[in-house]
């Protein structure tokens, strides 16, 4: 996988020198895997993942595509470059985002707590008469919210809200089944 994340970053690179359409299969986390027409912006490095930033022809808006997630990439034709800055597509993005936010929380165990703040703001972290902690922040819905969780182990609960709760529960047999494979 990461030599395949190497010559994407190539690939990627040179069609934005070259004002090159981008075009992939990309898996949803539905797991579907949908075709891609993208005019790249730029690439992004965060929280451990690289990014493809780009208006996407196919939802016809800014998005961000993890790389990992895309599959068979490949430069299209050439296109007129839009005139929108990077400041004004991040923003474009969250706005995106925050369409699908949820409020989400979490209960963590006293042996982590001294932690949290690597993870949260401090603002969001309470800390209860019985030892837990608590932190309800608002997060995007996405899959990347339930690896995130799921990344805690036995150290976090999640309290609510209750159908992600049941989300969670069926990603994680279902985690298990495809380990048992």
């Amino acid at each position: 996988m990461e030599q395949e994340i190497k010559e994407y970053i190539g690939i990627i690179s040179k069609a934005i020198t070259d004002n090159r359409l981008l075009v992939f299969d990309y898996i949803n986390r539905d797991m579907e895997y949908l075709e891609r027409t993208v005019e790249p912006s730029w690439i992004d490095f965060r929280h451990g993942d690289w990014y493809v930033i780009g208006f996407c022809r196919v939802r016809e808006d800014y998005r961000r595509f993890k790389l990992v997630r895309i599959k068979q990439l490949k430069q299209g034709p050439p296109f007129a470059k839009r005139e929108l800055p990077e400041d004004q597509i991040a923003e474009v993005i969250k706005q995106s985002y925050s369409q699908r936010d949820i409020q989400v929380v979490l209960r963590f165990t006293s042996r982590i707590g001294a932690q949290l703040p690597e993870y949260f703001e401090k603002e969001k972290i309470s800390r209860r008469e019985d030892g837990f902690y608590l932190v309800t922040d608002t997060y995007p819905y996405e899959e990347g919210l339930l690896k995130f969780i799921l990344s805690f182990g036995k150290e976090c609960e999640l309290l609510e809200p209750r159908e992600l709760r049941t989300e969670l529960q069926q990603y994680m047999q279902n985690m298990l089944l495809s380990y048992n494979d």
